[in-house]
């Protein structure tokens, strides 16, 4: 039988019992294409080409691989439908028995480097490339380490500048009884150390816990290769994916009250519909009426928002009354789990706020704080800084209270508080170390699920307490404080969505990736600080956000998600020239709502 050659197109697919009966003897057709013999093996039935036409956000990808990735292709969801599942196309997949480098004599149809050079031929050139091969460059390079070395460059030339590689590692060589895969893979790691725009995935590492059946240490069962697949989509998508620039900034919304000050008040529950037997049904809107709680001139209101009880996942939205329901949100929560979140609210005249719920939800109200022109506290905002992480210290005692020193001349503080490591569901309260623990909540939080929520906290005699329901690891991180020095104060403005990475919005897109930056133009340029909900959607890992002013660098966090989950938090953060920066820890979508910023007082 004839091999092909590069004029070829698509190729026949073999069946999955004769990929079986291939896969088991891929040493010996190996053997056979490293001496010249290329007659022996059967192109029709040793290869997969796949071409998937449809654009998708996270754009063109190439894969190409040897018989371990000819599994990949055959056995599904195969790579190719998992790789579009995240977000990737249009996508150009091809893998066959004894595919290498083509960095050494091998068959022009074997040769990795060959296809890719026909690809872009036919104008096809991916800026994001997946490569699986190594096990049959191996067996050809043996125990030379320059070698391997060589034939890796070799491959990394023909991509060609301005791409990025993911390169899985090898889990043996393809040469009987010796074993190279140790000197290979050092090699790939060696030239990944060089090579900034190389990404090694450690296979072996992953391969070696146990959970992929395999015969012979280098191919694996159909059921094993549709596990791998999963985890080389979610891998390429977490290392490949890239942020882009791709419009323009949201301009800032309207100012809805002169600059005011704020004014501590004793944490206290207004609002539990669970109290009254009653819930907010779906798409709706409940008012509370503050009349009587807050000063006369209020022109916004801190409270912490919590959802309880519902039997869907959904979201909450607080705003003035007066006002047509903005494109925001305060709070993300799932079916069946309370869940807190921070706001700070325009007020109207009728001195009444807003809640919508995207479904039907249990209610809760606890309030913070307010502010108004005769206020007596501003706000002196901090890069965030870390107070407290019991991870390093202790956690709280048998009374669940944990004492945080601040600065002294502090009335209160703007603290983000996230919780790690619980072992049953449970919730925070801060409050001042004078007073009795108050019946309200600042963070509700599950099981091992990291959190974080926000507050401004008073305090008392330079400090204030934390209170844990159940044990918990707690991080609090300082982003300001208020005091009658301070000179900062409050401009409220329509909440309005400034970022989303989903839809552009801000724009930025397909998504956040991990370690990318982006510039949030978030506050006028004579702001200080700017007060926002952050939300992150469906982190593809266990992640977090970082905010701070664009001139800086911090190391703390101002939300936090499980892999999938989505949450937000509201956090006042300090901006340079009105400028933003978000950076997340793990590929995500973000959104940020911005709910007003901070101007000296001189300013008004």
């Amino acid at each position: 039988m004839q091999a092909p050659n590069c004029s070829d197109g698509y190729i026949a697919v073999m069946s999955a019992k004769s990929l079986r009966k291939g896969l088991a003897v891929v040493t010996a057709i190996f053997l056979a294409v490293s001496v010249n013999t290329p007659s022996k093996v059967s192109a029709a039935s040793s290869t997969k080409y796949i071409i998937d036409e449809t654009t998708r956000p996270l754009g063109a990808i190439s894969v190409i691989g040897d018989s371990v990735m000819l599994g990949s292709l055959v056995y599904g969801p195969n790579l190719v439908e998992q790789l579009a599942g995240q977000g990737w196309g249009p996508i150009r997949a091809r893998a066959g028995m004894g595919y290498s480098t083509g960095h050494l004599a091998v068959p022009d149809w074997g040769k990795v480097s060959g296809w890719l050079a026909k690809w872009r031929e036919e104008g096809w050139d991916a800026p994001n490339v997946i490569v699986n091969v190594g096990v049959n460059d191996s067996g050809l390079c043996g125990a030379s380490f320059e070698c391997s070395v060589n034939s890796i460059n070799f491959l990394l030339d023909e991509i060609g500048p301005d791409h990025r590689v993911f390169w899985p590692n090898i889990t043996r060589s393809a040469v009987g009884a010796r074993d190279y895969q140790t000197v290979w893979n050092s090699a790939l790691e060696a030239v990944a150390a060089e090579r900034p725009e190389l990404i090694v995935w450690d296979w072996a590492t992953l391969y070696a816990g146990g959970e992929f059946p395999s015969g012979d240490r280098i191919h694996l069962s159909p059921s094993a290769y549709v596990s791998r697949n999963g985890h080389i989509a979610s891998e390429v998508t977490a290392r490949l994916v890239t942020t882009q620039s791709s419009g323009q900034p949201v301009a800032l919304p309207q100012v809805t009250s002169a600059p005011s000050a704020f004014s501590s008040i004793p944490p206290e529950r207004i609002l539990d519909t669970r109290l009254i037997d009653t819930t907010i049904k779906s798409k709706d809107v409940i008012s509370v009426d503050l009349d009587e709680i807050l000063p006369r001139d209020a022109t916004a209101v801190a409270v912490n928002l919590t959802s309880a009880g519902s039997s869907q996942s959904g979201y909450f939205t607080a705003f003035d009354c007066a006002t047509e329901r903005p494109y925001v949100s305060h709070l993300n929560f799932n079916a069946g789990h309370s869940r807190g979140g921070f706001a700070i609210i325009p007020l109207p005249a009728s001195r009444k706020i807003c809640i919508f719920s995207f479904v039907e939800s249990h209610v809760i109200v606890d309030i913070q704080g307010a502010f108004s022109p005769t206020g007596d506290l501003a706000l002196n905002p901090s890069e965030p800084t870390r107070l407290l992480d019991t991870r390093i210290t202790r956690r709280a005692g048998t009374d669940g209270i944990l004492r945080i020193t601040v600065p002294e001349t502090a009335a209160a503080v703007s603290v983000t508080l996230t919780v790690v490591g619980a072992e049953s569901s449970g919730y925070l309260t801060a409050y001042p170390c004078t007073e009795e623990i108050p019946f309200v909540s600042n963070v509700n939080f599950l099981p091992d699920e990291p959190v974080a929520g926000s507050a401004f906290a008073s305090t008392s005699r330079g400090e204030f307490c934390i209170y844990t329901s159940s044990p918990v690891d707690v991080i609090v991180d300082l982003n300001g404080t208020f005091s009658e020095t301070a000179t900062l104060h409050f401009v409220s403005t329509q909440p309005s969505r400034l970022l989303d990475t989903r839809y552009g919005i801000g724009g930025w897109s397909p998504i956040h990736a991990r370690n990318a930056r982006i510039e949030v133009p978030a506050a006028p340029a004579d702001a200080a600080a700017v007060t926002g909900t952050f939300t992150i959607v469906e982190p593809l890992k266990q992640a977090f956000l970082t905010a701070e002013p664009c001139d800086a660098r911090t190391y703390t966090s101002v939300v936090n998600a499980t892999d999938r989950g989505i949450l937000a938090n509201t956090s006042t953060v300090a901006v340079s020239d009105g400028r933003l920066c978000i950076t997340a820890s793990q590929p995500t979508h973000t959104l940020f709502d911005v709910s007003g910023w901070w101007i000296q007082a001189s300013d008004s």
